[in-house]
């Protein structure tokens, strides 16, 4: 998909020069339709491209490149990834425990 600025568009289709090639009925038929196509906001990954200009402002008013950001991100996900591990572990040893407590008893039916 392309971005274009439909206002400019429109005042091409609305100037002297190109009513006089395509003509009137024509230009006014080709602007009705631009008029009713829906309107998008730019996007990136589906981030606004307004908020990921002021996350890049913010970050070179703090002198973080996109390397060091790139590298940041890793450090967060690496982290996260350790904790996760670490509650699944203690998840998985509690439900052992409460496995084994429960094991003792006699398993046999009346």
């Amino acid at each position: 998909m392309r971005l274009i600025n439909a206002d400019e568009l429109i005042a091409v289709f609305n100037s002297r020069s190109t009513i006089n090639v395509v003509g009137d009925g024509l230009c006014k038929a080709i602007i009705a339709q631009i008029e009713a196509m829906p309107t998008v906001e730019p996007t990136l990954y589906g981030y606004k491209i307004e908020h990921l200009a002021l996350i890049a402002r913010v970050m070179e008013k703090d002198d973080v490149t996109p390397e060091k950001a790139v590298e940041i991100f890793k450090d967060v996900q690496t982290i996260a990834l350790k904790v996760i591990d670490e509650i699944s572990g203690a998840v998985e040893r509690a439900f052992e425990q409460a496995i084994e407590t429960r094991g003792g008893g006699d398993d046999t039916a009346d």
